[in-house]
């Protein structure tokens, strides 16, 4: 605590007459405090030499412990493949965390190539909480897994243990329009127009992908 004239200053819990001076009278006043985690409310009051004085309140937080990570999850789009994604420029994910000291200030993602570990995009900050957040201008490869690790900072600038997300799959075939009669090719077990009386049925092989 400073002042701008030299003051003797005192505090209190609450508002009652029992305070506890700073120390001597000066510009500028320090307290050791020993407290547990929670918030405080210090009542200041300072006077000069000459009986001026003046009074503050100072509401802190003690926070010593680091935040928790409650979930991060990256599935996609597709009701019936959650775990799947058809997208190689682009992944989405949401996240949250807790700290109910001093609360969330920031987040930090990034995205991990499980295969092999490969860090894709490295930490990235954001203040989304809880939200759908689309990372675009990606490079993923097909038929590879990719998950994320988040991890939160409190306002004490305590962070968070990583929590890494249950990966997603980029199956590129999932965009791929299904097979259909008129389409003009043969898929496997489409049976097309007959020729010369006989059932020509879709090759072994594809030509277009079914999903």
């Amino acid at each position: 605590l400073e002042t701008n004239k030299r003051a003797l200053c005192t505090y209190s819990s609450d508002q009652a007459p029992n305070r506890i001076p700073f120390g001597a009278a000066g510009y500028v006043h320090k307290a050791e405090l020993t407290l547990n985690t929670g918030k405080y409310t210090r009542h200041i009051e300072c006077k000069d030499p000459s009986g001026n004085s003046a009074s503050a309140v100072i509401n802190f937080t003690v926070d010593t412990t680091q935040p928790v990570m409650l979930f991060v999850n990256d599935t996609s789009t597709f009701e019936l493949s959650p775990e799947k994604t058809c997208n190689t420029d682009k992944l989405r994910v949401k996240f949250l965390a807790q700290d109910d000291e001093s609360g969330i200030k920031e987040y930090f993602y990034s995205i991990i190539k499980k295969a092999n570990n490969q860090i894709i995009l490295d930490f990235i900050r954001t203040f989304v909480s809880n939200e759908w957040i689309w990372i675009e201008n990606l490079s993923l490869e097909d038929n590879i897994q990719y998950f994320f690790n988040v991890k939160a900072k409190n306002y004490v600038e305590l962070e968070s243990n990583p929590k890494a997300s249950d990966g997603i799959v980029v199956d590129t075939s999932l965009c791929k329009p299904s097979p259909f009669c008129g389409d003009g090719i043969i898929d496997t077990g489409e049976l097309c127009d007959p020729d010369a009386g006989t059932p020509v049925f879709g090759s072994l092989i594809n030509e277009c992908t079914d999903y």
